[in-house]
């Protein structure tokens, strides 16, 4: 019985055309596995967050993720208490996903031509403004048709902008961290 715990070589039939069996055994013998990482290298969030342009671009991100979430819940409830149509509440949602259905694919490629951080400064400030008017065609007493009009209107261009807001939003955290802080941001 031979020693089980030697690497045998290969035949010569066995071995791949351009590696001798010499090669192949040394490969083989030798470890594969990655050094462990050094204590330097692991980034803690308490690191990242020294970064000021990154606590920035965070707390950027917590308003607008609130204030999106809200108002992507707000509006088929509200378009739902003055209709009490489960179909109008569908279309709500369908004109909210709309603009990922058309401009989706082409969102990206148009962003990657601007400046990242002016393109989402600028949809942040145009939704500030489609929300004052959504505010204010709620408030005002307008017929129900009008404000369904408006809100929809509202809707699919405020989901508008919000195509052209979320690859900058995914392109800039390469501007704004260090290759070896991207993992953790």
């Amino acid at each position: 019985m031979s020693n089980q715990s030697q690497i045998e070589a290969p035949t010569p039939a066995q071995t791949p055309i351009g590696f001798s069996a010499e090669t192949l055994k040394e490969s083989l013998a030798q470890d594969t596995a990655p050094p462990p990482p050094e204590s330097n290298q692991i980034i803690t969030y308490r690191k990242i967050l020294q970064n000021r342009n990154f606590r920035l671009l965070w707390l950027g991100q917590a308003i607008t993720t609130f204030g999106g979430f809200f108002t992507r819940v707000a509006i088929p409830i509200y378009v739902f208490s003055i209709t009490g149509s489960y179909g109008q509440l569908g279309f709500s949602f369908f004109i909210s996903v709309l603009p990922s259905l058309l401009f989706g694919l082409f969102a990206g490629a148009l962003v990657d031509r601007w400046d990242r951080r002016r393109t989402m400064i600028l949809t942040d400030i145009l939704n500030f403004f489609l929300l004052c008017g959504l505010i204010m065609v709620i408030v005002l007493p307008d017929p129900d048709w009008f404000k369904l009009g408006a809100i929809y209107a509202i809707t699919f261009c405020s989901a508008l902008l919000r195509e052209l807001f979320s690859p900058a939003r995914i392109a800039i955290f390469t501007e704004v961290v260090s290759d070896k802080e991207l993992l953790t941001a």
